[in-house]
């Protein structure tokens, strides 16, 4: 349960690193103005538990959380702004049980998460591509390319 007060989050992110930053923050945030930070951390790591399905995040929520899980949700909706606020919006509308803070936490992670492997995907081609051409400094280049290329392929 959160203390009197609203949860206020800054504005959601485009870039995927920032959305990293902005999520820590925003749990950040939940903990301190919750009543008990031990539940209220336990309470939001489930959203990272891929064994917790999308509907459990609902039906196993304590009925203590249930009015601070409703305020995270308010303040999730409240901080979508910019280009891709539309395209969060409804995925959190049609997805999402209303006041389910948790589960439009997790839409946010999925959709950040598919734009990280898309950007890695593409880094990995355009580094392919490189590859194929001479490097004009020589195997040092290549090397740093190479080394490039193995991060990317084990973070897809």
């Amino acid at each position: 349960m959160l203390r009197e007060g609203k949860l206020s989050l800054k504005d959601l992110p485009s870039d995927v690193e920032e959305y990293r930053r902005w999520r820590y923050a925003a749990m950040a945030a939940y903990v301190f103005n919750a009543a008990d930070p031990s539940a209220a951390t336990a309470f939001l790591e489930v959203v990272s538990d891929q064994r917790v399905s999308f509907e459990e995040l609902v039906t196993e929520r304590p009925p203590s959380q249930a009015r601070a899980d409703a305020g995270l949700f308010v303040a999730i909706l409240q901080s979508l702004k910019g280009p891709d606020a539309q395209k969060f919006h409804i995925a959190i509308e049609t997805e999402a049980e209303m006041g389910c803070g948790r589960q439009a936490l997790r839409i946010l992670d999925r959709s950040m998460t598919v734009s990280a492997e898309r950007l890695a995907l593409t880094s990995l081609q355009e580094l392919q591509a490189l590859n194929r051409c001479q490097c004009p400094h020589g195997d040092r280049t290549h090397d740093r390319l190479m080394l490039l290329k193995l991060a990317l392929a084990h973070s897809c």
